[in-house]
């Protein structure tokens, strides 16, 4: 019976202390908006980005939505789905429709990197976004 309780104790313990916190999965869900720049195509740019998660899935710590980005003074240019997940080591990282974004939550942020690679130009940007 002892053994039984040095077991099942620790395992309950551990269970009960995540229970009622937010997941980071969970607060991801929503709106982002920040600023960007880096190179596209070797020429230096800043961008605006939005990104919205509009469904996570606790069981396989994934989620989907869409992203948006303007340069100063243009509109938003139209959405581009994506989808993300994740890792074990916290890092979220996004694929789009032409890209891949890595992020880590940093001070209530999202801050990470925009890679993009073809045959005629690649991009790599840096970013910064606030919930909104």
């Amino acid at each position: 019976m002892r053994r039984m309780l040095l077991v099942v104790f620790p395992v309950a313990v551990a269970l009960l202390a995540g229970c009622g916190e937010d997941s980071e999965l969970t607060s991801l869900k929503g709106t982002w908006v920040g600023q960007g720049s880096g190179y596209n195509d070797g020429t230096f740019e800043e961008r605006t980005a939005r990104l919205v998660i509009t469904e996570t899935r606790e069981d396989g710590d994934v989620f989907v939505g869409y992203k948006q980005t303007k340069a100063d003074g243009e509109p938003f240019g139209p959405r581009e789905t994506i989808q993300g997940g994740i890792g074990p080591d916290d890092t979220i990282s996004i694929a789009d429709e032409d890209g891949i974004n890595f992020f880590e939550f940093s001070e209530g942020n999202l801050v990470g990197q925009y890679l993009e690679s073809g045959k005629k130009d690649s991009t790599v940007k840096n970013y910064t976004l606030v919930r909104k």
